[in-house]
């Protein structure tokens, strides 16, 4: 019985070793699951519409180990329209200014229009996500948004091509890539109807003002997605000279282009429209007031590249080429 002790130390120290060994195992896992998850939210918090949620035709296919994000803000009006069109309206909590489109989304928080929507509004709404345009939301707020561990997905969307990639890059992060891929070939397949429709019309290159603002007096350049509907249609953008997008004119200027066709973004008002459009008769020298091809579109549909896009393409064919307008039903 004296012994015991002398028998039982080398057990207690044995013991002893197996308890250090495992909380050491126990802390550096601890420690490597942290540094994971530290790197997964900084992930998350990143650009996630840029190389690691690029679509899977750019090659890139990781996504976060966490649940599809369920509460989101969007903070662009065109960006709305993509996610109800994704069947995501339910997880959107707040929506930028202007977001007219679908109704429903009219009834949620308004964080702001979308070149300055306000933080505390966002911040307020707690998100998941923030889904924003890399040309339209000011860089600093996005910092700030990440800063604070929301997520931000941002989007360029000024061509069709783009629309498709953002349709398919939103589709792959929210878990929505099977109706992505629904939506964009529906927009494929129409687009390609409407081209070959234009080619056998043989266009003959209709000249196009597209008016966006009044005073000062700005048009939609060539590279302006309303610039890129006009070449879609077969026509040519009288005002192709310019580089920049919404270049303001002169109305000496708009003389020496002598479109053929002026198409006004409408205010949404039907009485400032109207007034608008009849303003235009005092130079009945350009060609486009003297033979009456003063036309008023919704600016929402012509200037917001979304889904809505090919509808304000096929109008847009339909103006320019009214002699054959029965040539464009579906």
């Amino acid at each position: 019985m004296g012994r015991q002790p002398d028998m039982m130390a080398p057990c207690l120290a044995k013991t002893c070793k197996i308890v250090i060994f495992l909380s050491v195992t126990t802390v550096c896992f601890a420690a490597s699951w942290l540094a994971q998850e530290k790197a997964l939210a900084e992930d998350l918090s990143g650009n996630m519409a840029a190389s690691r949620f690029a679509s899977k035709e750019g090659g890139t296919h990781s996504r976060p180990l966490h649940a599809f994000p369920q509460k989101i803000v969007s903070l662009a009006p065109n960006v709305t329209e993509l996610l109800f069109a994704l069947d995501c309206g339910h997880l959107v909590a707040g929506r930028s200014t202007y977001s007219s489109t679908p109704k429903e989304a009219m009834l949620l928080p308004d964080v702001g229009p979308y070149n300055r929507p306000s933080l505390e509004r966002i911040i307020a709404l707690r998100p998941d996500v923030c889904v924003a345009l890399s040309d339209g939301t000011p860089e600093p707020l996005l910092r700030q948004l990440r800063g604070l561990g929301i997520g931000v997905i941002e989007l360029t969307i000024n061509s069709f091509s783009d629309l498709h990639d953002a349709i398919i890059t939103l589709g792959y992060v929210l878990g929505r890539e099977e109706k992505a891929g629904l939506l964009t070939e529906k927009m494929r397949k129409r687009l390609e109807t409407l081209q070959s429709r234009i080619l056998l019309l043989g266009t003959g290159g209709i000249s196009v003002l597209f008016q966006i603002q009044e005073k000062p007096f700005i048009v939609a350049g060539p590279s302006s997605f309303a610039g890129q509907l006009i070449e879609k249609a077969g026509a040519v953008n009288a005002a192709g000279q310019y580089t920049v997008p919404y270049p303001t004119l002169g109305m000496e200027t708009v003389h020496l282009m002598s479109p053929d066709v002026i198409i006004i973004a409408g205010m949404g008002s039907a009485e400032a429209d109207k007034r608008s459009a009849l303003r235009w008769q005092q130079w009945k020298t350009i060609p486009a007031v003297l033979k009456g091809r003063v036309h008023v579109v919704d600016s929402d549909l012509f200037t917001r590249p979304s889904l809505r896009a090919v509808d304000a393409l096929e109008e847009l064919i339909r103006i320019l080429y009214s002699d054959w307008q029965g040539a464009y039903a579906e």
